[in-house]
């Protein structure tokens, strides 16, 4: 057998090995939010972050991929806010924590503090994962809360955490 034929068969036998072990594998499965757990998350935001007297709360919420998912501006809500919300849900969903605690982590000279250069990212208060386990599910983002950026963050991590519950 010639030194050609010789690395052809090798190489065909490593393909045949490389098919059988992939026919093997198992599927990846990986929790995504579902339309029903979006709509919790809303009435979430509604009955428990907004006031008889202020509804004006923009809150969006991404995916595990960190697309937009759902997004709710009410009419009086500021042009900025619908932003801020889909940023801040970006930014906790992709670093796995709240946007708060990721803003205080990556200031000053932080040796992380060049992660704030990445696109859709914000160093605001009003962002919260959606954690299953140890498995970040998405993200949601709040602005216009009476209470700027704290009370945005509890009303995030509210709305994350019923998200989350269903989840389970």
């Amino acid at each position: 057998m010639s030194k050609t034929k010789t690395l052809l068969s090798l190489a065909g036998s490593a393909l045949v090995a490389a098919a059988v072990s992939f026919a093997n594998a198992a599927p990846l499965i990986e929790k995504n939010i579902s339309q029903e757990e979006l709509f919790i998350g809303y009435n979430t935001l509604v009955k428990q972050c907004m006031r008889p007297d202020f509804k004006d709360i923009t809150m969006v919420i991404v995916d595990r991929a960190g697309q937009v998912a759902f997004q709710a501006r009410p009419d009086g809500a500021s042009l900025h806010n619908l932003e801020l919300s889909r940023r801040k849900a970006y930014t906790a969903r992709t670093f796995r924590t709240t946007s708060l605690n990721w803003r205080n982590r990556t200031a000053g000279d932080s040796p992380t503090s060049g992660q704030r250069l990445l696109d859709s990212t914000v160093p605001l208060g009003g962002g919260a994962p959606i954690m299953v386990g140890n498995d970040a599910a998405g993200g949601v983002g709040v602005s216009g809360t009476p209470g700027g950026q704290p009370a945005d963050d509890n009303c995030a991590k509210i709305v994350a955490a019923a998200i989350a519950k269903d989840m389970q």
